[in-house]
């Protein structure tokens, strides 16, 4: 039997993906506000939504034969996340109620999202093509 040499840094990146999407249906009111505006109408659903694909991308992050799509399919997550974060940072303003809708926690959103993306297509690199 073949063990699996799973780098440690994708278990983590796993981790972190199964806890938010956990976190998007144990506590989808902290995160439906940070849904834009324009989606105002589709924010219950767009937080359910992504929280199952966190926890998709998890899933396959932790198995060989589809870690190369599941750090993909995390990298076009986070990305598209990214949209949501530049759409608030273009409407932030420091008297918001909640830090992570003030300038500083926008700004720490962007570059924590950026950084997810760069991780996950570096453990998309260094996985075995399957």
């Amino acid at each position: 039997m073949t063990r699996d040499r799973r780098p440690r840094d994708t278990d983590v990146l796993a981790a972190i993906f199964a806890a938010a999407g956990v976190a998007h249906f144990a506590v989808p009111t902290v995160l439906q506000p940070v849904v834009p505006p324009w989606m105002a109408a589709w924010a219950r659903p767009a937080v359910a939504v992504s929280g199952a694909a966190e926890l998709a991308v998890s899933a396959a992050l932790l198995h060989p034969a589809t870690r190369r799509r599941g750090a993909q399919g995390a990298a076009g997550l986070i990305a598209v996340f990214l949209v949501t974060h530049v759409d608030a940072a273009l409407r932030t303003r420091p008297d918001r109620g909640r830090w992570i809708e003030r300038p500083t926690g926008v700004t720490l959103r962007l570059i924590s999202n950026t950084a997810f993306v760069a991780w996950a297509l570096r453990v998309a690199r260094s996985a075995d093509p399957r």
